[in-house]
């Protein structure tokens, strides 16, 4: 996307190894006391992809659906007309949890103790879709299945 933009090489993420060392011993204590339904660090692609590849699964069953409000999201660095892009797409680090919601508060008490503030940004639901809002507005509102094969048999049918 944002070589299509011509943003490429622009603004590459910094790594604050001590914000990296917290949340992953944030990760591995949430685990350790299941306080952690489903995980996935947001890297390559961003946080669009990262809840992408939670609701396709490991095998791409692509059962579990989502929606993401992306005003949730606090955005210290909103480079002008670009904050949904910056919020969907940025590869600056951490993790997107699946928390129950008997154990949230559980969870808020590991990452405060671990000097790390959490965001309730959505939920997982039984609808196949994969919804991203802001402002009130279906931003990216995709069908789960079909994204699910494009992810599991895009490069496949390409080189058939």
């Amino acid at each position: 996307y944002y070589r299509l933009k011509g943003h490429t090489g622009a603004n590459v993420p910094q790594v604050d190894f001590k914000e990296a060392q917290k949340e992953i011993y944030t990760m591995v204590d949430g685990v350790a006391n299941s306080l952690i339904s489903a995980a996935h660090d947001i890297s390559d692609g961003g946080l669009a992809v990262a809840v992408a590849e939670m609701s396709f699964g490991g095998w791409g069953e692509g059962k579990i659906g989502a929606e993401i409000n992306l005003d949730r999201i606090p955005l210290a660095d909103a480079r002008a007309g670009f904050a949904n892009t910056v919020k969907l797409f940025a590869e600056t680090g951490g993790f997107i949890c699946e928390i129950p919601q008997s154990k949230a508060k559980k969870f808020e008490a590991l990452c405060k103790k671990h000097q790390l503030t959490p965001y309730e940004i959505g939920k997982t639901t039984s609808v196949q879709k994969l919804n991203f809002k802001s402002g009130g507005k279906n931003i990216i509102n995709l069908d789960l299945q079909k994204a699910c094969e494009r992810w599991m048999n895009g490069l496949r049918e390409k080189l058939n």
